[in-house]
């Protein structure tokens, strides 16, 4: 008895023994997965609130800004939209472009036009309405004389006017940027 015993007796107190070991190992691999889980969690919850914070507090957007005080600035023509009518319209780049130079007291300066070079600017609604202050000044195209209403969008710290004088089958506009 104490042959079999010492053969099949210590075989079966092994077997036991590996299976609590390896329920142990199984229960802390277990365990660090579930904790795994739970630090994935909760990474990605505290990522998405930082993003929506960040949206939310922490750009600052020109276009959430006042009209009246972006325009404030002097702009020049970078870019001219045209479209020949059948929707393929694209900017073109302009060199040396005109400006206009806008202040806080309504008044505006250019050089887009040599017979007249100065006037008094106001906005309405997403409209800008330079009236030229130089007598008997007109191109022609517009109506009144002398007075130039352009719809009026900023994209990208860019000014985009569109005139309402010309007529612009399938759009036309002059892009302008910031200078110093």
């Amino acid at each position: 008895m104490k042959q079999y015993c010492n053969q099949h007796c210590i075989n079966d107190i092994k077997t036991p023994f590996i299976l609590i070991v390896a329920h142990n190992f199984n229960a802390t691999i277990l365990k660090n997965i579930n904790l795994k889980k739970i630090f994935m969690k909760s990474t990605l919850k505290l990522g998405m609130f930082l993003l929506f914070a960040l949206t939310l507090f922490g750009c600052n957007n020109d276009e959430e800004l006042n009209p009246e005080q972006l325009i404030i600035e002097t702009w020049q023509l970078i870019e001219i939209y045209g479209d020949p009518g059948d929707g393929s319209g694209s900017w073109s780049s302009v060199d040396n472009g005109y400006k206009y130079i806008f202040t806080a007291d309504n008044q505006f300066t250019t050089n887009r036009f040599s017979e007249c070079d100065f006037g008094i600017y106001s906005l309405n609604s997403n409209k800008l309405i330079l009236d030229f202050g130089c007598e008997g000044f007109t191109t022609g195209i517009e109506n009144p004389e002398g007075t130039f209403i352009e719809r009026m969008t900023f994209e990208s710290k860019n000014l985009i006017l569109n005139p309402t004088y010309l007529i612009c089958d399938e759009g036309c506009g002059w892009k302008f940027k910031k200078v110093n």
